[in-house]
């Protein structure tokens, strides 16, 4: 029996379309395009343990998309500049004495 590209596409178990399964996460090369970063800064971070939280599937790595948001997000830093200044300012004060 001879298997065609739709045939591909479906789970044999349960009739649904394959992509389903990944909707979830996105692969290396969507979060490197998306972060405009170069592949091996990912991957470095990954090593250091500084990436989104991420899962292997047949040695090729996604990242789940909720987990990169929250990722992003616990990094955000700063805020309006005039909160810094006053911030720096009152530390400068207080070490006047």
């Amino acid at each position: 029996m001879r298997r065609t590209e739709a045939a591909d596409d479906i789970d044999a178990a349960s009739g649904a379309p394959r992509d389903w399964i990944l909707q979830e996460y996105i692969s290396e090369s969507e979060l490197v395009a998306g972060l405009d970063m170069k592949p091996r800064t990912i991957q470095r971070m990954r090593q250091r343990g500084d990436a989104p939280p991420y899962i292997v599937i047949a040695r090729k790595i996604y990242y789940s998309r909720e987990g990169t948001r929250e990722w992003l997000k616990s990094r955000q830093r700063g805020g309006p500049r005039n909160q810094y200044r006053r911030r720096r300012s009152a530390v400068r004060k207080s070490r006047r004495g």
